[in-house]
């Protein structure tokens, strides 16, 4: 007895009844790409820090690393829930945001002062993260084109 080939919309679980899929949307796939790029930048940052016997280095990246992605994440929400707002009013929270933003980092550093400078330096490694996953994707970007 032969096999009766299906099409390709007709699997199971995709009759007629079940709700198209909707499309991904850009902006939180590459928010997801960037915070997990900022993990593993953490964990190499934290890693390096112990290879190189920092271990307060290393510490310093830890602690600011959920800071900071934590901080990435809510300015990342707040792009995506501009979505209903003009142009203007968009602008407005998403500055209010990143000026909040700047001023905890700075309330970060100020505290980290008092472990010393390989852990301020290993909050402030910590706290640039996403600007440093920034830059790696820059340079794998570049060095697919060349």
């Amino acid at each position: 007895m032969r096999r009766k080939e299906r099409k390709r919309n007709d699997r199971p679980g995709r009759g007629e009844g079940h709700p198209p899929i909707p499309p991904r949307d850009s902006a939180l796939v590459e928010g997801r790409t960037t915070a997990r790029r900022m993990l593993v930048l953490g964990a190499a940052l934290a890693t390096g820090g112990f290879l190189a016997r920092q271990p307060l280095y290393s510490a310093g990246v830890l602690v600011a690393l959920p800071v900071s992605l934590g901080l990435y994440l809510w300015l990342l929400r707040s792009v995506k829930g501009a979505e209903g707002l003009t142009p203007g009013e968009a602008q407005k929270v998403f500055m209010r945001r990143a000026f909040i933003r700047m001023g905890l980092c700075w309330a970060v550093l100020l505290l980290s002062a008092g472990g010393g400078p390989a852990f301020l330096l290993g909050v402030l490694s910590g706290l640039v993260l996403q600007m440093l996953s920034y830059l790696v994707e820059a340079f794998f970007l570049v060095w697919r084109k060349a």
